[in-house]
């Protein structure tokens, strides 16, 4: 084979890389032994370098016990970011150490020894590129059951900054106008206050258009008289807690009222009303309508009562009073 001999260019790479390489490969012995020769502690002799072996050891035995407490089944083994694990550790050790005011003095003083400017430069693009992936790294332990507490907790934000990376993340994954597959199941509340499948199925929509798409669904489906509830996923249905999207429709029913007044001896009507499907509760009804009336009739002494539409013949399902000390009385 014929070699042609390296450019100078080839050179001072491989002469960098050899020399960054280095630099990451500092081993515990040398960081030691540079720290302990700032503090005025020979290493040069015999029993200086003991010295300096045998505080790499311990270190290194401690920070395996620190990886074996963490739950690494393999301690010893070099993580591919072990380095950067370390320098992080470091830093907070010394930031912390209360006892040693120059802890932190030192810890800066070895760094600034270690680093090259191209290792400074690296830092920073590799923190960089960290932030931007953050996203797509908070989603991905999301959906393997990691809660957005620990998560922040692994990662040093705050969850709430957690909760914001995941949702601009799906953001990103949800491009505008792009039909995706949903799956949906439809529930109605039963009367023991449970729900029951009512409905499932499957339709097509873009993840901007899918709370509208919910809506027109629940409408759809029937049972007004019932409270009901959609939830929906991306792709095949899985459990409630994976669904992209939730809504609930209030029980809808028609309604009809009378508006009284009380002239001192009697109760007198002032007006029928009827409010087809309702979604209030019986009592929220009556309340409202007579909040209304007492805006126009402030000093009057009113009354509100409320039936199902055809049962207005029976016992009413809800009344308000109001007199003009303000007073609206509990439900009769």
């Amino acid at each position: 084979m014929n070699e042609q001999p390296p450019r100078d260019d080839e050179q001072g790479d491989k002469v960098a890389a050899a020399r960054g390489s280095a630099l990451r490969r500092r081993s515990s012995f040398q960081r030691i032994a540079d720290d302990l020769n700032r503090q005025g502690v020979p290493t040069n002799t015999a029993s200086g370098v003991l010295v300096t072996q045998m505080m790499a050891l311990f270190h290194e035995y401690e920070t395996a016990i620190r990886h074996a407490a963490e739950g690494d089944d393999n301690p010893f083994d070099v993580e591919p970011y072990a380095d950067v694990h370390d320098l992080a550790q470091f830093y907070e050790d010394a930031r912390a150490d209360t006892k040693n005011p120059n802890a932190l003095d030192r810890f800066l003083d070895n760094l600034s020894d270690d680093l090259e400017l191209a290792d400074v430069r690296a830092l920073r693009v590799a923190a960089a590129a960290v932030a931007e992936a953050m996203g797509r790294i908070a989603l991905a332990h999301r959906e393997q059951g990691m809660s957005p507490d620990d998560i922040a907790q692994k990662t040093g934000y705050t969850s709430s900054r957690i909760a914001q990376f995941i949702r601009q993340e799906k953001e990103r994954r949800a491009a505008p106008g792009t039909l995706r597959r949903y799956t949906w199941r439809i529930d109605v509340r039963t009367a023991d206050g449970g729900w029951t499948d009512r409905e499932v199925g499957e339709d097509e929509s873009t993840p901007a258009d899918l709370a509208q798409l919910a809506d027109r669904l629940l409408v759809e489906t029937g049972a007004r008289e019932q409270r009901a509830r959609i939830v929906m996923w991306e792709g095949d249905e899985g459990a409630d807690a994976s669904a992209v999207h939730r809504a609930e429709r209030s029980p809808q029913w028609d309604a009809v009222l009378t508006v009284e007044q009380h002239d001192g001896k009697e109760w007198r009507g002032l007006s029928n009303e009827s409010v087809p499907r309702a979604t209030e509760e019986p009592s929220d009804l009556a309340r409202r309508v007579l909040s209304k009336a007492r805006e126009q009739m402030p000093a009057a002494t009113l009354r509100v009562r409320v039936w199902r539409f055809g049962d207005s013949e029976g016992p009413h399902l809800a009344e308000a009073v109001a007199t003009d000390a303000d007073r609206i009385p509990d439900d009769q």
